[in-house]
């Protein structure tokens, strides 16, 4: 089922050089563990990791054939943008990088995201 949803690509909305491409389930698992996925070592403290999370998550229902609803879809626009301008690639630490403001912001995106992905029934879609 994860490989129907690839490939996917992060960081794609700024007009810069980097675009993470997410084309094997290995990639994708990661993402979901918030693993690094270049040494494995787990990041579920750091936002960027938890946002990075969430959209994949949206992402792949979304491909599944999950129901719109607008206000999901602001955050995943919204969390794109945001790992887009921390360049998230799925390996380091961006925690210390990102301002608490950052953090925060990342922190609702995914809660929100995180609604979405588990049917609660607490968005206004």
């Amino acid at each position: 089922m994860l490989e129907d949803t690839l490939p996917r690509v992060f960081d794609n909305i700024l007009v810069d050089s980097l675009v993470v491409n997410i084309t094997t389930c290995a990639r994708a698992v990661s993402i979901l563990n918030t693993r690094d996925y270049n040494n494995g070592k787990q990041y579920a403290s750091d936002p960027a990791y938890r946002l990075a999370k969430h959209l994949f998550a949206y992402g792949s229902n979304k491909v599944a054939g999950a129901y719109d609803c607008p206000a999901a879809q602001t955050a995943a626009d919204a969390a794109m943008l945001l790992l887009d301008q921390i360049n998230f690639t799925g390996a380091g630490v961006y925690k210390g990088a990102m301002s608490t403001t950052l953090q925060q912001q990342a922190d609702v995106l995914a809660q929100i995201l995180d609604k979405f992905n588990n049917n609660l029934n607490e968005l206004v879609c």
